[in-house]
This record gives structure tokens, C-alpha cells and sequence, in this order.
């Protein structure tokens, strides 16, 4: 009997334990992705996580005056930064294409992304329901239109 009550009291006293850690929200980044996240952009400011849809973590920041975000998978690795710029700090082939073809576009949104093959600048805009980008390379040459 003196067995089953010493088992019993250990048995209260972990989960007792393990009731009072603190413990994470699934909308709050690990702190090994803070601190590589603080790394990589030293001067953000404005930061704010929050969860993607796919798994991960996006952080929405303000880095060299430009709006970003940076989009981590499940496991904290780094996916692709999107940087949201004015149409006139996008390449001038770019400018030139856009003010032939994109005439009556609603809304749209400029950057560039930063991705692990390379750099891309892009024009996001909605049309019937479906979001849509023009993406251009480095010069600033159209590569088409991508469903998003």
C-alpha cells in the first residue's frame, strides 16, 4: 500500500509540475526564430508575428523605411521575404511595362521578393475574386502572370 501511495503522490506532484510551466501559444514564434529573425533584419521595427495559414510564422516589419514580411515554415525556417515598395524603386523596365499593360488594374501592390534561387519584383493585384502577380527578374523583364 505504501508503494501505490508514494506512486500516486509522484504522479500528482508532475502534473502539478507541468500544469504550472508556461507554456507557448501556437501563435507565438519559438524563441530560436526571435533571435534569427533579430539577426537578419538588426534595425526592424514595427514587428508583429502572426501565423500562416500554411504552418509557420509571418513577421510583418518596417526594415530600411520599406514594409516587410518574412514568412518561416513550421520548423522556424526562413521561406521568403516580401519587401512592398513604390512602383518608382521598382526597375525601370518594370515601370515601363506596367504603364503599357497594367492601365485599369485595381489596387495594386509592389516589391520585390527575396527567395532562396533569387529575386523577384512582382505587382499583386485581385481581379474577380482571384489574386493574381505579374513577376519580373532582376532587370526588370516581365515573366508572366501567376494565380496566388
Amino acid at each position: 500500500m505504501n508503494r501505490l501511495t508514494l506512486l500516486f503522490s509522484l504522479l500528482i506532484g508532475l502534473c502539478q509540475v507541468s500544469l504550472s510551466q508556461p507554456t507557448r501559444g501556437t501563435d507565438s514564434p519559438p524563441d530560436f526564430l526571435i533571435r534569427h529573425f533579430e539577426t537578419s533584419y538588426q534595425n526592424a521595427s514595427q514587428l508583429r508575428w502572426t501565423v500562416r495559414n500554411e504552418g509557420g510564422f509571418i513577421a510583418s516589419f518596417v526594415w530600411e523605411n520599406m514594409p516587410s514580411e518574412a514568412h518561416y515554415d513550421g520548423r522556424g525556417n526562413w521561406l521568403f521575404t516580401d519587401n512592398f515598395l513604390p512602383v518608382n524603386q521598382l526597375p525601370q523596365a518594370t515601370q515601363d511595362h506596367l504603364r503599357r499593360m497594367a492601365q485599369g488594374v485595381p489596387s495594386p501592390v509592389y516589391g520585390n521578393r527575396d527567395i532562396a534561387p533569387g529575386r523577384y519584383f512582382f505587382m499583386r493585384y485581385q481581379s474577380g475574386g482571384v489574386k493574381k502577380e505579374w513577376r519580373y527578374d532582376r532587370e526588370g523583364k516581365f515573366l508572366g502572370e501567376f494565380r496566388l
